[in-house]
């Protein structure tokens, strides 16, 4: 039976799980990585090749404004209507299709190449290895056709791009939260229904937007952020 590692927010609220070995992108405001995780026990795990808790990993992503989620997969907007909105589509048409991930994605054991192609019954026609910075621009080009993306990722948007639904659920599914530090509620106690507010309020779509108001339009983070909490009620 395939292990999964389990990622939780600091008050132990379950997030979502990965199998053994698989991938997930890392984001803090100012920067973000890829990083292959590994099951040690239900309570630790190795995030490239480093030693966590689960709580502590959470911890660290938190007290740096940070998040981390799986990944999904993307082709361009413009030929949904030729390749459908199904991972499943693919089916039939792999076999003149050009795919592209990052070197990681190739090397795990349940949701990455090998299990993709497994589970959806795909050939495609090359498979090819390459940095996750390349992989927009190259289905941009035309290069690629279906590539491995992160679904709040700014490039998204920017090279029009749609993810394609996982109807087959190979890939854990992410949910973002609110999170706080005991300490600061202690000192601030309405920061818990603040913080509560906003539990619904963000879905991919949402924090990808935001993400493309700073990442490329180069809006503050306090700027898009304000805005957005205003235009939703949540500011007066």
């Amino acid at each position: 039976m395939t292990k999964s590692i389990r990622f939780i927010d600091s008050q132990y609220h379950d997030l979502f799980r990965i199998p053994d070995g698989g991938m997930i992108q890392v984001t803090y405001p100012d920067r973000s990585f890829a990083a292959k995780c590994e099951y040690v026990d239900d309570y630790h795990l190795k995030v490239a090749n480093e030693l966590f808790h689960i709580c502590q990993f959470a911890e660290i992503l938190e007290r740096g404004g940070g998040s981390c989620q799986p990944e999904p997969i993307a082709i361009k907007s413009e030929r949904v209507s030729e390749l459908g909105t199904k991972i499943s589509d693919l089916s039939s048409l792999s076999k003149n299709l050009s795919f592209g991930a990052n070197h990681i994605f190739y090397t795990r054991a349940h949701d990455g190449y090998d299990g993709l192609t497994a589970t959806y019954d795909l050939d495609f026609k090359e498979a090819l290895k390459m940095d996750s910075s390349l992989l927009y621009e190259a289905v941009d080009n035309g290069d690629l056709d279906v590539i491995i993306v992160f679904s709040t990722d700014s490039l998204l948007r920017k090279f029009d791009l749609t993810c394609l639904e996982d109807d087959r659920a190979l890939f854990p599914p992410y949910e973002g939260v609110a999170v706080c530090r005991n300490e600061a509620i202690e000192k601030h106690q309405e920061l818990k229904e603040i913080l509560n507010m906003l539990t619904y309020a963000f879905n991919d779509n949402i924090i990808q937007d935001l993400n493309y108001q700073v990442d490329i339009e180069k809006r503050s983070i306090e700027e898009a952020a304000a805005e957005f909490l205003k235009d939703n009620g949540y500011l007066d």
